[in-house]
């Protein structure tokens, strides 16, 4: 093959993998050991790794050396075939995959990916995670072109491997302020892996928390819990029911809480009850409390429950603060937050997403254990 013709075909192939090729594929497509010679003496190759080059012109990938390790794990398949569910596919993960995700700041001294089978890692700089079968689908996604453990995946393994709690509470408050997570299915899967911690008897999103806070971080979710109650305390106590909304927004803005849009849905139903004025009566907000109870499945099938639960509770325990200000009327108040409070806890347990562990008491059972959080084998680690 002349020397243009093969140019061609490997900038062809390499347009479709990250600007790169492997001598592998150039075998493949015909291009033999010396024209990738020629090429590369020429300038028109640049050789990144063993056996991968990069072609003139191409700009240089980001995270250039997890892209080489992954492309020699499987060096004669184009990347466009190899979605992470083959053997020899590969999945970025662990610290790596915070890499690509860019979560956090921690320490990657190798490349890790996730393997099905027996391979073997080529390079001393590539740690491999080999499993029985292949991840679950819902656990790998495209990022930059390469399959990746998607967010909540990631942080799963980095629990179970006990990483850092500094470094890893950061990932979880960042890809959290980021909207990127699903934190009461993260929390649900962490649960099992709270002994890492010392928490043995921890629920999922008490870990999450911790660790946040070992990194000297809070939830957004435990802040806006926070914050509701204490505004809400504050709107009662002066009054000020019909501006409860802006009063707890404000709050939120002032903290730096960006999760505005799931903070709508959870208010949407408050600020119809409220539409209406009810001045200082707390009779009238008690009334007003009670036309919750009915929309209150719809809200805990689109929220996280866990985070539902603490916020109403959270108003129950201001009860006590208002009953100054609030006279004869405090007991129905009170009546109203507590069924309130249990109508979301009744709600949150039909719904197949919430948490046991963070609805009930009873911290001594422990939630069902996903097959897919087992598929990693015994002896997963494979270091070249």
């Amino acid at each position: 093959m002349k020397r243009a013709e093969a140019q061609a075909v490997l900038g062809e192939l390499a347009a479709g993998q990250f600007g790169l090729v492997t001598s592998a594929q150039a075998r493949e497509y015909g291009v033999d050991a010396v024209t990738v010679h020629r090429l590369q003496a020429a300038g028109l190759l640049q050789q990144v790794g063993h056996g991968v080059y990069q072609v003139a012109g191409a700009v240089t990938p980001t995270h250039l050396e997890i892209r080489v390790a992954w492309l020699r794990l499987n060096p004669q398949r184009p990347a466009w075939e190899r979605d992470g569910r083959g053997e020899r596919d590969g999945v970025v993960s662990h610290a790596s995959a915070c890499l690509l995700h860019e979560l956090g700041d921690i320490p990657a001294p190798k490349v890790e990916l996730t393997v099905t089978g027996k391979l073997q890692a080529r390079d001393r700089w590539v740690r491999l995670r080999r499993h029985s079968q292949p991840l679950p689908e819902q656990d790998v996604t495209l990022v930059d072109g390469l399959p990746a453990t998607t967010v909540e995946r990631t942080i799963l393994d980095l629990i179970k491997d006990g990483v850092d709690a500094g470094h890893l509470g950061g990932v979880i408050a960042e890809a959290e302020r980021r909207g990127a997570l699903d934190l009461p299915a993260l929390a649900e899967r962490a649960a099992r892996f709270a002994s890492r911690y010392s928490m043995p008897k921890a629920t999922g999103m008490e870990v999450l928390t911790g660790l946040a806070a070992a990194a000297g971080q809070r939830l957004q979710s435990e802040q806006a819990s926070e914050l509701l109650g204490e505004t809400a305390a504050a709107a009662y106590t002066a009054g000020q029911v019909d501006a409860f909304s802006a009063l707890l927004e404000q709050r939120l803005r002032e903290e730096g809480w960006q999760g505005g849009e799931a903070l709508s849905q959870l208010l949407a139903p408050l600020r119809n009850a409220l539409a209406h004025p009810v001045g200082g009566e707390t009779s009238n907000l008690a009334a007003a409390l009670e036309t919750l109870l009915e929309p209150t499945r719809s809200v805990a099938e689109r929220l996280d429950p866990a985070q539902l639960i603490p916020v109403f509770l959270t108003l129950q325990r201001h009860t006590e603060s208002i009953a100054p200000y609030t006279a004869a009327s405090t007991s129905s108040l009170a009546s109203a937050l507590l069924k309130f409070a249990d109508a979301v806890r009744t709600a949150s347990i039909a719904h197949p997403a919430a948490s046991p562990r963070a609805l009930e008491p009873n911290r001594s059972a422990r939630p069902e254990i996903d097959p897919a959080d087992l598929a990693e084998d015994d002896t997963d680690e494979t270091e070249g």
